[in-house]
């Protein structure tokens, strides 16, 4: 069994693989779009990369927590996440849930 078919099957097996596979930008792909949460596991690189974030985020907006420090301050990904996901809100920082065009 690959280790895409492993996350695919339960996304939070993120954790468990070898550190070169959370660098996998398939496999990554596999876990997030499995459960999204999985995406706190991917390699830093990864965890910045806003079309992983976004599907980790559609898949379940905790996912958010886990994007890369740059997505997690950024209005425009933060208009992103919520048209994918308006449950995201409750993750953002006070700045970005106070500002009206987010």
């Amino acid at each position: 069994e690959t280790a895409c078919s492993r996350v695919a099957h339960n996304g939070l097996v993120l954790q468990a693989v070898p550190e070169a596979l959370r660098h996998d930008r398939a496999v990554v792909l596999a876990a997030v779009r499995q459960d999204g949460r999985a995406l706190r596991f991917a390699s830093e690189a990864l965890r910045a990369d806003p079309e992983i974030a976004l599907e980790a985020i559609k898949q379940h907006p905790e996912a958010f927590r886990f994007t890369g420090d740059l997505l997690r301050v950024s209005r425009s990904f933060a208009i992103q996440a919520t048209s994918c996901c308006g449950e995201v809100l409750r993750y953002f920082d006070d700045r970005l849930r106070d500002d009206s065009g987010v």
